[in-house]
């Protein structure tokens, strides 16, 4: 695991062993954005200082770019081979790692706002970017005909920035999170086919899970939200209400949580889910999720799944009885 901050400095973290170490090299000023490859062999740091830069997985310098803007987001493509990065008053810029040529995604054509994330589709030559437009929030763009090919127009006059856009892993739907709560789901035409709104929530962030069946998301408060992506789309099918509470809540009590990713965890028991969770106390965690299938397999009893150190799990048990028939299924690690 990867993690940088105002401090300037990358940390790279070994899970296993619990051990940290400090890449020598540095940015000249804060790291807003970490991204890995897709194929995990390297990672991209965004700074304030208008730069990227690309290492190898163990932390070796590989090269840098020169945005020319605060950098916010990065991203990789499914070939691993270009990075889009986008900023604060520029539009998009993608190179070629390799060549270091770039291709501009100039603001002034279609983007009224601040870049706030983008996102390469998994096998397709598509961008899905925000626009910081209230009408429009997101767009496909076509990397070869350097040209959007659909715009999801918002329902009525958007009144919150679009502050994230993920495509799920197998490129058929979009999610997107607004500074007002609101998560939404779409397919590629743009069609809305799921949305729930969070109760008091300021969205800044969320991620697919890699196999795509759930969606973690943070925002203002102390906590990471799971959704069950199916869930959210047969209450839109069933009734299209947007109050439905998270299957899982992440109580993160050190401050606002900044970002929240995916991980894989192995022990002794096989290979976890988890996720990793930054926040602004400036503290890294690793949380275990147990789904239904996992705990089946893995702990065929409560009394084994108390016994991995769940002490979230125990407390929750004797504030409500209830929660026997259902167990929580996230576990502090």
């Amino acid at each position: 695991m990867v993690s940088g901050g105002l401090d300037k400095d990358i940390k790279i973290w070994d899970i296993d062993k619990k051990s940290m170490s400090t890449l020598a090299q540095k940015h000249s000023d804060g790291i807003r954005t970490i991204k890995f490859s897709p194929d995990g062999n390297f990672f991209a740091s965004g700074s304030f200082d208008k730069t990227v830069k690309i290492w190898n997985k163990k932390g070796d310098f590989i090269r840098s770019f020169n945005y020319g803007d605060f950098v916010l987001t990065v991203s990789f493509s499914s070939d691993n081979k270009k990075i889009a990065v986008s900023g604060v008053n520029k539009g998009v810029v993608i190179w070629d790692i390799e060549s270091g040529t770039s291709q501009v995604i100039d603001k002034k054509d279609f983007l009224n706002g601040v870049v706030q994330s983008l996102d390469f589709h998994p096998t397709l030559k598509t961008m899905l970017i925000t626009t910081g437009d209230m009408k429009h929030d997101t767009i496909l763009w076509n990397l070869s005909s350097g040209k959007p090919t659909a715009k999801y127009r918002a329902n009525g006059f958007q009144k919150y920035t679009t502050m994230s856009v993920r495509f799920s892993p197998k490129g058929n739907i979009t999610a997107s999170c607004d500074e007002g709560g609101v998560v939404k789901l779409r397919d590629l035409d743009g069609r809305l086919i799921g949305k729930v709104i969070g109760k008091g929530d300021n969205f800044h962030s969320l991620e697919f899970s890699p196999d795509g069946n759930f969606i973690a998301v943070v925002g203002s408060g102390d906590g990471i939200k799971i959704w069950k992506v199916s869930d959210l789309l047969s209450k839109m099918l069933k009734d299209d209400q947007s109050s439905l509470p998270p299957n899982e809540v992440i109580q993160v009590n050190t401050g606002a949580v900044t970002k929240a990713s995916f991980q894989s965890y192995s022990d002794s028991q096989g290979t976890i889910p988890t996720v990793a969770s930054s926040d602004k106390s400036g503290t890294t965690r690793i949380w275990k999720i147990f789904d239904p299938t996992f705990e089946a397999q893995k702990y065929p009893d409560l009394s084994k799944l108390l016994a991995t150190g769940c002490t979230v799990l125990s407390q929750r048990l004797e504030q409500d009885s209830e929660s026997r028939k259902d167990p929580l299924k996230v576990c502090s690690y």
